[in-house]
């Protein structure tokens, strides 16, 4: 076999290997992190009677696509995740087709759908945690805080808490 033929023969190796371990990074849903499945999101933000302001029923599949259910709206795309530090990954969504419904905020999808990435990282609970980076103000730092949990869904039940 000529040197040239061995390049290609482990570009091809390594090209298959490559792609393997992006799959199965997207299953684990990078660093350990095991994403696809059936969530039931909630705000930490509440309503005046103390629930959650808004909850949705996320379904992550191992293919990469996404589910939300929030409210009457049903929206559909595209999920990966992306590393960011030792304990917390990023989420990101694009959102890809709406049905155009109001969502648990009351807000209508309009024009294309945007992307939304948040962080994410376990609690002790057994919930991911979804957070946004904020600004303090003027020579203050910026700081992690909580906007929301994911919670695994019960194996039967209503789509939504």
């Amino acid at each position: 076999m000529s040197v040239t033929s061995m390049n290609k023969a482990w570009a091809v190796l390594g090209a298959a290997a490559l792609l393997a371990s992006s799959a199965a990074a997207q299953e684990a849903g990078r660093d350990g992190y095991k994403l696809p499945g059936v969530y039931d999101y909630a705000t930490v933000a509440k309503a005046s009677d103390g629930r959650p302001a808004c909850t949705e029923r996320w379904t992550l599949g191992a293919d990469g696509a996404f589910r939300l259910e929030s409210g009457q709206e049903v929206l559909e795309g595209a999920w990966r995740t992306e590393s960011r530090n030792s304990d917390t990954i990023s989420l990101a969504m694009t959102g890809l087709k709406s049905n155009g419904q109001p969502d648990c905020r009351g807000v209508r999808a309009t024009g294309p759908v945007a992307d939304f990435w948040a962080e994410v990282a376990p609690n002790a609970e057994g919930q991911l945690v979804l957070g946004a980076w904020e600004h303090l103000g003027a020579g203050k730092p910026w700081v992690r805080r909580p906007t929301a949990t994911l919670t695994p869904a019960p194996a039967s039940g209503p789509a939504r808490p």
